[in-house]
């Protein structure tokens, strides 16, 4: 599947390149769907008017686009490591593995003799270790590889310990990194024309042109049945003006439909094979962006973890639009059913 993510200055999503309008971001997460890799195209656009965008380019070497989700108290058991001494803390709920792991922690030597430590639960996103005697101490380290759902686990030093400061670290517990995208490609025409159904004695042949993917943003193209070539067909063209074109080119040969923006599907007026048309897309131009693809495996523990409730996910996207050096572009939250997600 592919993920459209189309962003504007104004750091808000929009639910299509052309004739869409914005939209929150639960909805655009509501179209993920289960597996493993998902395909994100995003796009960045300026918003001119109603709902007119406006291509802008993206670097994609300097785009970075990172998917997380928020797994709230964790059960399980955590490893502590503290100058090679480790120490292990269990529980079934964030309050429980707090004071686990502040009993384990000072039951490790150096920790003891430097006067132990405090352990107090950081609402529901970790833990902070607060060192009860002054002094600058060394990171503990963590390996959460055996909580539920799994987090990223990260510590750091929010207050650096010296002769007058007690030492306080943050163990980081509520976050899990399902995506980081950094490997970009340059996004370019996909294939614009389509046989749907082929022509015989009993059937019309039945050709669709579809320029939606991506959506192009501006030019026209042309067709060639059997060597004669149409008039150029701009991008805007309905069903009955695309008719007109045809019909002055070809004769009668097929009737037009447009059942989609960007879409023609161009069906035979009469049974029998019939010479395949083809086309010049040359003259069209395309929504500049990037692609990549994210393993959002990590997805199905998450949502199972969360059965019957929802995942709280948060989307971050930065990128270099300026040449000034990359910025970020989009933040934002949403929450999922669990149900959803489950593959």
């Amino acid at each position: 599947m592919a993920l459209d993510i189309i962003i504007d200055e104004n750091r808000r999503l929009w639910s299509r390149l052309e004739g869409g309008h914005p939209i929150p971001l639960a909805d655009l997460l509501a179209k993920i769907s289960p597996g493993s890799d998902v395909q994100m195209r995003l796009y960045y656009v300026r918003s001119s008017h109603g709902d007119s965008l406006e291509p802008l380019s993206l670097r994609s070497a300097s785009t970075t686009l990172e998917l997380k989700a928020h797994v709230g108290d964790v059960t399980g058991e955590l490893v502590a490591d503290h100058g090679g001494d480790s120490a292990t803390a269990t529980g079934a709920t964030l309050a429980a593995l707090g004071a686990s792991l502040q009993s384990a922690l000072n039951g490790i030597t150096e920790i003891h003799d430097a006067g132990g430590v405090r352990v107090s639960v950081l609402g529901l996103r970790g833990l902070l270790v607060t060192w009860e005697s002054y002094g600058a101490r060394d990171l503990i380290t963590v390996d959460a590889s055996n909580l539920a759902p799994q987090p990223d686990a990260t510590v750091e030093e929010i207050v650096a310990g010296d002769a007058d400061t007690r030492a306080v670290q943050r163990i980081l517990l509520g976050d899990r990194t399902l995506a980081t995208v950094t490997t970009w490609n340059t996004i370019t025409a996909r294939d614009t024309y389509e046989f749907t159904q082929a022509g015989d004695t009993d059937a019309a042949a039945i050709y669709e042109v579809a320029l939606s993917d991506p959506a192009p943003a501006a030019g026209s193209f042309t067709l060639d049945l059997g060597g004669t070539v149409t008039a150029p067909i701009p991008i805007g063209y309905g069903a009955t003006k695309f008719q007109s074109v045809i019909d002055d080119a070809w004769g009668a040969v097929f009737t037009v439909r447009k059942p989609y923006p960007y879409t023609w599907r161009l069906q035979r007026t009469a049974v029998g094979a019939l010479t395949t048309p083809t086309g010049d897309f040359g003259g069209i131009v395309w929504h500049p962006g990037v692609d990549g693809t994210a393993d959002l495996s990590g997805l199905d523990e998450i949502a199972a973890h969360r059965a019957g409730a929802s995942v709280e996910l948060e989307l971050v996207v930065r990128a270099d639009v300026t040449s000034t050096g990359d910025e970020e572009i989009y933040r934002g939250r949403a929450s999922v059913p669990a149900a959803h997600l489950e593959s």
